[in-house]
């Protein structure tokens, strides 16, 4: 789970928003859900998981996006025998 933090020479100490308005949650529990939704389908299928990756801002390259890939089904083959 992420949450923001105050970092000190204390150490790291999180910081509580409290609860979020139902209007956020509809919406970000709606954005969780669909997340959700593109791993369990792109865990189905390689060239789901492929396109799932393309998928992503932070990924700009077919290369790149195969290479992360397949060091991730490599790293989690025990976990994926899909692969």
């Amino acid at each position: 789970m992420e949450t923001y933090a105050w970092i000190s020479r204390q150490g790291v100490e999180p910081l509580v928003i409290g609860s979020l308005p139902p209007v956020w949650l509809k919406f970000y529990g709606g954005q969780r859900r669909a997340g959700i939704d593109r791993v369990r389908r792109a865990a189905r299928d390689r060239r789901l998981a492929l396109q799932a990756l393309l998928a992503d801002a932070l990924v700009k390259d077919w290369t790149v996006a195969q290479a992360m890939l397949d060091d991730l089904v490599e790293a989690n083959a025990a976990h994926l025998p899909q692969f």
